[in-house]
């Protein structure tokens, strides 16, 4: 099995005025762990900020090998007809509320992310004693000009067809910061896998 390129580094980034390492908020506690003051109340992390691509709607999971599924969406009830990412994420060593960038590139489409969105977000700790914390269910909805070829739906759906998904290749950029400052950021690329749902 292939697994994801990730090609980002976690970064710590101290926002101007934010409380850092050494800065208000924060304290050392030692064996590389800090107490930092968070929204919600103090924590102590024992480690770098870090996060994870996952996908799902109703709980995260991990993404298997480099396969992203895409999602066909009816529009039903006021929604957008057409193919969607249920994108997901897993966090470490965070304060529970989060903002949370992302943008979506279809490799070989010039123009820029086809989805791109930014929240500010109250994760869903997995322990009471664990810092690891997920968020699910945030929809990337590819334009109608990148519709893969799809007969089945077309009807229903209607759009230029234009990219076959087995013929191109997804960056995912995101970049998290909870409100003490501290940052994680990651790049994926991965194979989308079509019409899934």
């Amino acid at each position: 099995m292939k697994w994801p390129q990730v090609l980002g580094l976690v970064a710590v980034v101290g926002c101007e005025g934010a409380p850092g390492p050494d800065g208000p908020g924060s304290e050392a506690v030692g064996d590389g762990c800090e107490t930092v003051a968070c929204y919600l109340g103090d924590e102590v992390f024992c480690g770098e900020p870090a996060v994870r691509l996952g996908t799902g709607f109703s709980e995260y999971a991990p993404l298997e090998g480099d396969a992203m599924p895409i999602v066909w969406a009816p529009g039903a009830n006021g929604g957008v007809c057409g193919y969607h990412l249920e994108l997901a994420f897993e966090t470490e060593n965070l304060c529970q509320v989060v903002g949370v960038d992302y943008e979506v590139h279809l490799l070989g489409i010039d123009g820029g992310a086809i989805s791109q969105g930014s929240r500010t977000i109250q994760f869903v700790r997995a322990g009471e004693d664990d810092s690891v914390q997920h968020i699910w269910s945030i929809n990337a909805v590819i334009p109608e000009a990148y519709y893969p070829a799809d007969p089945v739906h077309a009807d229903v759906c209607p759009g230029e067809q234009k990219l076959p998904c087995d013929e191109s290749e997804l960056l995912i950029q995101v970049r998290v910061e909870d409100l003490s400052g501290r940052v994680a950021a990651e790049e994926y690329l991965l194979e989308p896998v079509c019409c899934e749902g």
